[in-house]
C-alpha cells in the first residue's frame, strides 16, 4: 500500500511538472531545455545591442529596448515571442543604453535614463504600452542615471537605485509614481553604486548587490 502511494505521488509529481514547463512555453515550438542547461532559441534578435534592457510583459513575451549598436545608443525595440522569434515593435522616442526597464503591475513597460547618443545620462522616461504597442512620455527622473537598477515594488511604484553620471556613481536613490506618472526621492544608499544589482525580498526589502563606486567593484552589499 506504502509503495502504491508513493509511486502515485510520483507520477502526480511528474504530470504537474510536465504541465508546468506546458505552460510557461505555451504551447509553443520553443522548447525548455533539460534541467540545469542552456539551448539555444530558433531566432536572432532583429539588431545586434550591448547595454539594452529587457522585461517580461504579461502576454509572455519579453521586450528588449535599446542599447549600444554599431553606431551607439538605438532608439529601437523588440519583443521575444513565444516561439522563440524577435519581432520588431515601435521605436522609443530616444536612444539609451545602460537604462533600466521594468513591468508596471498594469502591464505597461517604465523605461528610464541611460545613456544617449553624446555620452550623457538622461532623466527622460518613458512607458511602453503593449496593447496598443506604442511608446508614451513619462515624467522625468530627478537625476539623470546610467548603470542603474529599477526593483517593482509590491504597491506598483518602482524603486530606482544608484546609477552614474558625468562618470561619478550615484548614491540616491527615486521612486517612480504611476498614478501620478512622477519621479519622487527616496533617500540615499550607505555606499554609491552603479552596474549593480538590485533583488526584492520579502516585506518590500530590496537588496542591492556589488556594482562599483566609480573606481573599484564592489564586494558589498546593503538592504
Amino acid at each position: 500500500m506504502r509503495n502504491t502511494k508513493r509511486i502515485f505521488q510520483l507520477l502526480f509529481a511528474t504530470a504537474l511538472l510536465t504541465g508546468l514547463v506546458g505552460y510557461l512555453v505555451h504551447g509553443s515550438t520553443l522548447l525548455a531545455p533539460s534541467s540545469n542547461t542552456w539551448a539555444p532559441t530558433p531566432g536572432a534578435m532583429a539588431e545586434a545591442r550591448a547595454g539594452a534592457a529587457a522585461a517580461l510583459l504579461s502576454d509572455g513575451r519579453v521586450l528588449v529596448s535599446g542599447g549600444d549598436g554599431a553606431a551607439g545608443p538605438v532608439a529601437s525595440a523588440e519583443t521575444f515571442n513565444l516561439d522563440g522569434s524577435f519581432s520588431p515593435v515601435a521605436a522609443m522616442s530616444f536612444p539609451r543604453s545602460r537604462h533600466v526597464s521594468v513591468a508596471l503591475k498594469d502591464g505597461r513597460v517604465l523605461v528610464a535614463g541611460g545613456l544617449t547618443a553624446d555620452s550623457s545620462a538622461t532623466t527622460s522616461a518613458e512607458i511602453f504600452d503593449p496593447a496598443a504597442g506604442a511608446w508614451q512620455a513619462a515624467g522625468a527622473m530627478l537625476e539623470g542615471r546610467a548603470g542603474a537598477t529599477a526593483t517593482l515594488l509590491s504597491d506598483g511604484r518602482v524603486l530606482v537605485a544608484g546609477g552614474e553620471n558625468s562618470g561619478a556613481a550615484s548614491q540616491s536613490l527615486e521612486v517612480f509614481d504611476p498614478v501620478s506618472d512622477s519621479f519622487l526621492p527616496a533617500g540615499v544608499m550607505s555606499t554609491p553604486r552603479k552596474d549593480h544589482a538590485a533583488a526584492r525580498l520579502a516585506e518590500d526589502h530590496i537588496l542591492l548587490i556589488g556594482g562599483s563606486d566609480g573606481n573599484v567593484s564592489l564586494a558589498t552589499s546593503e538592504v
